[in-house]
């Protein structure tokens, strides 16, 4: 949640910036100099006291980390330390204080995994030595987004996969039969004795739709898709719509086409930018491959 900003400003700390336009905020993964700031967080400070810190919301099991040098000065971080504590006040060092490889460039992402996950309200990452200044981009991996493609940030699957959500939240315009009913749509469903790897409607036109409802008003902050496990069906472009009361909709960026599946398997995710609020989500096909099959996950911020 650095990068794709779930993560808010207010929870980005530090112990010393050198001025405002080197502020802990600038430390978003893949940052970049422009009128707002500079590229990267930079301290004021030169030691090894320094630290930037994250806090969540809860208790958020971090699996890993991944930091950047500063974008537009020969700076960053070579070696540093993290601590992770549930209050803020007493931090317990992982691995023993073990020191981890930094970077070595302005922009190579450098991933490190923790082993064990770490369990923690927040997070402070310590510079040991530094290129040039204290100066770091950097993102936070989480277990709940393992699932998604390429580096995964602090965002949360809603509960399609998991069965948070159950089946009588999960409905469809049309189904083909009660195989491909559209409680198969939770993500990584495959082919068994209960039913079809995917959601299939009966209809082939735009005005298909397959529906999540929520108990509350829930912030969504991003969809995963995926295609049909069990045959090369699947949906290539769809719009998202969502509602309060289930009868009056919105389209997602004014009816902007999302890109979805190339194939049965891999999964494409896509970020709401500005973040959803609603109880209602409805996924609309607009084109697609043989057939309306579609498997997906909602992410959510909390």
């Amino acid at each position: 949640g650095m990068k794709n900003k779930v993560i808010p400003d207010s929870a980005i700390t530090a112990s010393t910036t050198w001025d405002n336009r080197h502020r802990p905020q600038r430390s978003r993964l893949d940052t970049v100099l422009d009128s707002r700031g500079s590229g990267s967080w930079a301290s004021e400070v030169m030691d090894k006291n320094q630290w930037l810190q994250i806090k969540f919301g809860r208790t958020t099991k971090i699996t890993g980390i991944v930091t950047q040098g500063r974008q537009d000065y020969d700076q960053w971080v070579t070696e540093y330390k993290v601590e992770y504590s549930e209050n803020g006040s007493d931090f317990t060092s992982y691995d023993g204080g073990k020191i981890l490889t930094g970077n070595t460039d302005r922009n190579t992402k450098v991933q490190h995994i923790f082993r064990p996950t770490i369990s923690a309200i927040i997070i402070r990452v310590r510079p040991v030595t530094w290129q040039g200044h204290i100066s770091m981009r950097m993102e936070l991996l989480c277990n709940k987004s393992s699932l998604y493609n390429g580096y995964q940030q602090c965002l949360f699957a809603c509960g399609m996969k998991n069965k948070v959500i159950p089946d009588s939240a999960i409905t469809a315009s049309t189904t083909w039969d009660n195989r491909h009913r559209p409680q198969r749509s939770r993500l990584d469903t495959v082919l068994d004795s209960r039913g079809s790897g995917s959601w299939a409607s009966e209809v082939m036109d735009k005005n298909q739709w397959l529906q999540i409802k929520f108990g509350r008003t829930t912030k969504i902050t991003g969809i995963v898709t995926q295609g049909r496990q069990d045959y090369d069906q699947w949906v290539t472009e769809y719009k998202v719509e969502y509602s309060e009361n289930g009868s009056d909709f919105t389209s997602y960026d004014g009816g902007k086409i999302l890109t979805g599946n190339t194939d049965r398997n891999t999964k494409v995710q896509h970020i709401f930018r500005p973040t959803i609020s609603a109880r209602f989500i409805r996924v609309r096909p607009v084109t697609w491959q043989v057939h309306i099959c579609m498997r997906m996950e909602l992410l959510c911020n909390e």
